[in-house]
């Protein structure tokens, strides 16, 4: 049997699609983009996972990206920006980045805001400071990969985009509680895993494999290539699996006021103590 050159083309791409379709259909968890539905709620929401960075790969964002974050009433972050700083002045980690050596300035804003007229001394040292915090606060940059960046990191343009929309902006995590949290993660425990075995682990290779994962919303292969890089068993519990459970919580929570897209780092959402599984055993359906 001869078949024509379209006739031959179109089977080509039908086994193409069957042969994807078959694979996604094998993972559990292969997309980025995620609707929560059901238990009750009258508007879907949404769960986006993000990396925590400004590299363009982050920024292959779908229309179902922007249409999801147009719809809600709500954008749900690990965090609210608004709040960062007088979270931070609260609990005196303003004070310790500003001077490592002393607690004791009470007068943050005041002080900051003195007129000193420098002499050229500093105005040399001001125009070469480039402080970090700020860096880290609004934008991730990395100066070695400036042309392989956007202006600010995922997290921050779904804040600046919902903002935008006007849409409200909440916390999905207690801002102290998530510093409790990374200081228990980087505490050694008594089962650590062989540190020889881990000096044998590539994870430059193991960054390069987890972006190539993102960036193809292969979420499966993301989780397990997550757990390899974790140097403890307090790191995964601490740091990933108890924030899952109150960031689920709270994802719960802020749905039944109204809809809502959540942003958070796509390592909490697969695997069974993922915040997608956790949600499900809430009742919701998520697709």
């Amino acid at each position: 049997m001869k078949f024509s050159p379209l006739k031959f083309n179109c089977i080509i791409a039908f086994v193409c699609i069957i042969s994807v379709s078959t694979l996604n259909a094998q993972k559990k968890y292969p997309s980025l983009l995620w609707e929560i539905s059901g238990n009750g709620l009258s508007k879907p929401s949404y769960l986006y996972g993000t990396m925590h960075v400004s590299n363009k790969l982050v920024y292959h964002l779908s229309d179902s990206f922007f249409v999801a974050l147009n719809s809600v009433s709500t954008v749900g972050l690990e965090s609210n920006p608004d709040q960062w700083l007088r979270n931070m002045k609260n609990i005196g980690l303003l004070e310790q980045l500003n001077n490592p050596n002393t607690y004791s300035n009470n007068d943050f804003y005041k002080d900051a805001f003195k007129f000193e007229i420098p002499d050229n001394k500093k105005y040399a040292e001001i125009l070469a400071n480039d402080p970090d915090i700020v860096n880290n606060l609004l934008y991730r940059n990395t100066t070695t990969k400036d042309d392989q960046e956007e202006s600010t990191y995922i997290d921050l343009f779904i804040y600046k985009t919902g903002s935008k929309l006007d849409k409200k902006i909440v916390s999905l995590e207690d801002f102290t509680n998530s510093l409790v949290m990374a200081r228990k993660a980087s505490t050694p425990d008594n089962e650590e895993i062989n540190y020889e075995e881990r000096r044998k682990i590539d994870y430059f290779k193991i960054q390069t494999d987890i972006s190539d994962a993102y960036r193809n919303g292969d979420l499966d292969a993301l989780d397990s290539l997550v757990q390899l890089s974790y140097t403890t068993k307090n790191f995964q519990k601490y740091l990933i699996e108890e924030r899952n459970v109150i960031m689920a919580r709270s994802i719960d929570s802020v749905s039944k006021t109204g809809s809502l897209f959540s942003g958070i780092g796509a390592a909490h959402l697969p695997g069974p103590n993922g915040v997608i599984e956790l949600l499900r055993k809430k009742g919701y359906k998520v697709r």
